[in-house]
């Protein structure tokens, strides 16, 4: 690898529990030497909802617009779900990133254990709905009861909110992703965070991108778009698109060796 120019190493620990177990730990320091030994750097890539791994620990699941409940599916806004699997392990591995030789973490938003592999939209659940509505209060009383789940966006779209309980998950997503990498270098300024799949056009992976990176620490983004494709104008355009979120990502797009 790196005689052809491959400077880091990206291994996926799928079983990587939080906090972090005694074989955990070995593993990584494991690749983390051999990495350094090399001549590279090692970025453990860890999922959001792998499987058993990330268990759900609260009763909130994700709700699509046409009302169905994901049972597989955490509600993305889940405040316990992101401190447990994403915040608590990314600080752990930060804080032990000398011993274990690591310069950074990649997070894998792509939920192999869930009902889908990615959030294509907001979410419509009790809890989701109740926030907005009360961060909402402050201009217009809430109803009593809540719409049903099938109808909540429906509604929303009849009360002129749609767009508004749009920008405040891409908000709520930008301050759990913001808390990480603010506690992350406090821990570890060097530490490097990343996640793959940051170019896709959807609210969950903006709140991240601005959430995740600031001036002076940018979140790597990773791209599949360019696998089969190399470099076309696409890799200009997404660097404007974070750009003008904005958004402090340095764009890493990826490509399928085989197909060249």
């Amino acid at each position: 690898m790196q005689a052809i120019g491959m400077n880091a190493l990206l291994p996926k620990f799928g079983g990587l529990t939080s906090p972090p177990n005694e074989g955990n730990l070995r593993l990584l320091r494991e690749w983390g030497e051999a990495t350094q030994r090399a001549g590279m750097h090692c970025f453990p890539v860890l999922n959001f909802r792998g499987g058993e791994t990330e268990k759900i620990l609260s009763a909130r699941r994700e709700v699509t617009a046409t009302g169905q409940r994901m049972e597989r599916t955490p509600c993305p806004l889940d405040e316990q779900f992101w401190r447990t699997y994403v915040l608590g392990r990314a600080v752990e591995l930060a804080s032990r990133a000398k011993e274990l030789h690591l310069d950074g973490a990649i997070l894998d938003p792509e939920m192999y254990g869930a009902d889908h592999t990615t959030y294509g939209g907001v979410c419509y659940c009790d809890d989701c709905l109740r926030e907005f509505l009360q961060f909402q209060s402050l201009f217009q009383p809430a109803p009593q009861p809540l719409p049903e789940p099938q109808a909540r966006a429906d509604w929303l779209k009849g009360q002129g909110l749609t767009d508004r309980f749009a920008q405040r998950f891409v908000d709520r997503v930008r301050s759990f992703c913001a808390d990480i990498e603010r506690e992350v270098h406090q821990r570890n300024p060097d530490f490097l965070l990343g996640v793959f799949l940051l170019d896709y056009p959807l609210p969950f992976m903006r709140g991240m991108a601005q959430g995740l990176g600031t001036e002076s620490h940018p979140v790597l983004g990773f791209s599949e778009t360019t696998y089969g494709s190399g470099h076309t104008k696409y890799v200009e355009e997404q660097q404007k698109t974070f750009a003008e979120m904005p958004a402090h990502v340095l764009f890493l797009p990826g490509l399928w060796i085989a197909q060249f």
